[in-house]
């Protein structure tokens, strides 16, 4: 017989980490999806700071939206948190780039990301678990 195992996503800290991390490497995804975009089919490099404003937001949103949708409680404090913690990740790669904290901190991308996270994470929450095995 199969022993029980706990899910992952029974804990808090795991769960954050694993939903941070699935928003991560989606930005990290969608960032190389733009770039590709205005290297190959643009000369213009001016609307840079917009797209690396979308994928944050699209990231912490698909981050937040998972920690929802299989911790099923507390969307939005659970989907902010993870936004939080991924601009901490970005704002250490910031500081060991830039040098400086100043460079690095910016009060939008957190309240962006929060924002979003939160989002998500009600949007996580709401979305009905299919009762059929597929």
């Amino acid at each position: 017989m199969r022993k029980y195992r706990e899910s992952i996503w029974t804990n808090l800290w795991k769960s954050l980490f694993l939903s941070s991390l699935i928003g991560m490497f989606t930005i990290l995804i969608i960032i190389i999806l733009f770039s590709a975009f205005v290297y190959f089919l643009t000369d213009n490099c001016d609307n840079l700071s917009a797209f690396t404003r979308i994928s944050l937001i699209i990231g912490t949103f698909i981050s937040g939206l998972f920690c929802g949708h299989f911790r099923r409680r507390k969307g939005i404090i659970e989907g902010a948190a993870c936004g939080i913690l991924i601009y901490m990740v970005i704002l250490t790669f910031g500081i060991f780039i830039n040098g400086s904290l100043l460079m690095s901190f910016s009060i939008k991308k957190l309240l962006l990301s929060a924002i979003f996270g939160g989002i998500g994470g009600v949007c996580g929450v709401n979305t009905k678990h299919s009762k059929k095995p597929y």
